[in-house]
């Protein structure tokens, strides 16, 4: 996925000690490195924080992937504080061909089992090569380690630093404005329900909240390219409410094509959440014809759709430049109406363009796809 800088594989960090004292256990992609990912550097300033180098370094997961952090002190049923340091230092950071900015990476973090952070989205945060990092207090289930899972949701998930200390340990790289504290309530809203319709080619968003804690609002994003996301809208949020509030907001007519929604909220004091992303469609007409590949350009995968009826005779194959097939990736009915989806891996494909072929009751239609490196 990177091929603008340092790149190199990760080894194995196995941190073990005999004395309680010997924590914190810490993984920093610098020095030193996690398992399961590469590890990605690209040097030069981070704002909000005095580390720079712990910032300006990664690792990143292509898939979803558990970090242990081991250290032969950590006793199961004791507590330990965790600390989790992010930086968004690729999209946003001038790499335009990928994406750029709010939604082009989004992930879930789960410590020791429990979900920490939800549709996590850095750059949404806090824009480009700034710090931010999270405390919270775990209990171990097992001797030995603690487990940290990263979950894909769009692109790759990252950590820059990791930091495992006895419970109440103060942080070794702690930014500019502390830590938000994952142990209280992790963000302003409770989400309850949000959904998306077609309305003529419009599309209509309406969600609740069960409870709020001030909140400023609510900016309404769209997205069509398969990376970053714009603001479309903003509705203003009620404030501080232990009642469920309910919303709705409705775009201008959309051209054909396929798009997804999310809400970014704003709380009074600049933090900010981010709900589940929604998909809606709009025709492109009578005829069967792809909607737009979600990356492209791509280094590892992407993602083909259609909307169909249900009933049409579908073919997808993937071929070179010179039109020979390489590959059938559908061959049938989608037997239920709506979008017809499927992933396409091209990690093992030599960088360049390809195309996906469709064919369906007469009807071809060609979607050409960049593979990168």
């Amino acid at each position: 996925m990177r091929g603008l800088s340092t790149l190199f594989t990760l080894v194995f960090l196995s941190l073990a000690s005999s004395a309680f004292a010997a924590l914190p256990a810490v993984i920093n992609n610098g020095p030193s490195a996690c398992t399961g990912g590469t590890v990605y550097v690209t040097g030069g300033p981070i704002d909000n924080t005095n580390f720079d180098t712990v910032y300006d370094s990664e690792c990143n997961f292509t898939t979803s992937t558990t970090v242990s952090v081991t250290d032969g002190d950590i006793i199961a049923g004791n507590t330990y504080t965790v600390y989790l340091h992010f930086a968004e230092i690729w999209f946003g950071d001038g790499n335009a061909a990928f994406g750029e900015g709010d939604g082009a990476r989004v992930f879930h973090v789960d410590v020791e089992g429990t979900r920490v952070l939800t549709n996590f989205d850095i750059h949404a945060n806090v824009g480009p090569r700034v710090a931010m990092a999270f405390k919270y207090d775990v209990v171990a289930l097992e001797n030995g380690k603690i487990d940290i899972l990263f979950t894909n949701v769009t692109e790759n998930a990252k950590i820059s630093a990791i930091e495992v200390h006895k419970f109440g340990g103060v942080s070794v790289y702690e930014p500019d404005n502390g830590f938000q504290d994952l142990n209280d309530n992790p963000f302003p809203v409770e989400w309850s329900d949000i959904n998306v319709a077609n309305e003529e080619n419009a599309a209509f968003i309406n969600w609740t909240t069960a409870w709020e804690s001030n909140n400023l609002g609510f900016e309404i994003q769209m997205n069509t390219t398969g990376h970053s996301y714009h603001t479309v809208g903003f509705v203003e949020g009620v404030g501080t409410t232990n009642e469920v509030s309910s919303y709705s907001f409705r775009t201008d007519e959309l051209l054909p094509g396929s798009y997804r929604f999310r809400l970014k909220q704003i709380d009074i004091d600049g933090r900010v959440s981010i709900s589940p992303s929604l998909e809606m469609s709009v025709k492109y007409g009578e005829g069967l014809s792809f909607l737009p590949l979600r990356p492209n350009p791509t280094n590892y995968e992407t993602e083909w759709s259609l909307e169909t009826t249900g009933t049409e005779r579908i073919r997808v194959s993937l071929r070179n430049t010179l039109g020979q097939e390489m590959d059938v990736l559908y061959d049938g009915e989608a037997g239920t109406a709506g979008i017809l989806r499927q992933t396409l891996n091209v990690s093992t494909l030599t960088p360049g363009v390809y195309f996906l072929q469709l064919n369906s009751n007469g009807i071809t239609d060609v979607q050409r796809v960049v593979v990168t490196r």
